[in-house]
């Protein structure tokens, strides 16, 4: 899609962003829990070795990429860019549906549930900031497409 912007200034003016750290624990209770940002645009599930390596790579305090959404509705806010994070860290700690399997370096931890494992470590999920990108009500669509199609080629 093209853009027609008649200067720079008219693009700085119309893309509204805001950006925010969050812990997974909040973003979990005030977002997920709550249903306000749990529809993809797109969605390729993982498989559960990936999705169990995704929660060893929080448990080993590696950073994560960032988390997008189109704010434009504020009551259900879509995921542009994350929704596998997203998922899988809702199966894991809030559904409680899912075990770890395949883990490369935390081996012991294998078949362990959110609740089965130690308390520092469920902490250590909790705790672990993440960085959140939203997209602002009154964004034009054709930039708010740009934005997706940018992240997501």
């Amino acid at each position: 899609m093209f853009i027609d912007l008649d200067s720079e200034e008219d693009f700085v003016y119309d893309l509204d962003f805001f950006t925010e750290q969050v812990t997974i624990y909040k973003l979990l209770e005030k977002r997920v829990r709550t249903g306000v940002c749990m529809k993809p645009i797109r969605y390729n599930p993982w498989d559960e070795t990936k999705r169990s390596r995704f929660i060893e790579s929080l448990m080993l305090r590696i950073p994560v990429p960032p988390i997008y959404f189109d704010g434009a509705n504020d009551s259900s806010w879509l995921v542009i860019d994350g929704f596998q994070r997203l998922d899988t860290l809702k199966s894991f700690i809030l559904d409680k549906t899912m075990k770890l399997t395949n883990l490369e370096y935390f081996t012991y931890y294998n078949n362990y549930s959110f609740k089965q494992l130690p308390n520092n470590m469920q902490r250590r999920i909790e705790e672990t900031y993440i960085t959140i990108h939203v997209i602002k009500a009154g964004t034009p669509e054709n930039i708010r497409y740009s934005i997706y199609n940018r992240i997501n080629p």
